[in-house]
């Protein structure tokens, strides 16, 4: 299904030239590896996608432990 105001899904939006609220995911697995380049908000900072948002934060012992009380 094509977003509103566009031919494109949300998986192909960054292949409309027009489009100006998207960019790929900047996350590299490694220094000359491709850009995971997953399509998210523009002004989403740090450039990353949810999965890859998430994935560092638990690499860099920001991730939260859930409450074992609960």
């Amino acid at each position: 299904m094509a977003l509103p105001m566009t031919k494109y899904c949300y998986c192909h939006v960054l292949s409309d030239p027009d489009q100006l609220l998207f960019v790929g995911c900047t996350y590299k697995s490694s220094d000359d590896g491709p850009a995971c380049n997953y399509p998210i908000v523009k002004y989403t900072d740090p450039s990353y996608c949810a999965h890859h948002g998430e994935l560092l934060m638990y690499e860099n012992g920001q991730h939260v432990e859930a409450d074992e009380d609960e």
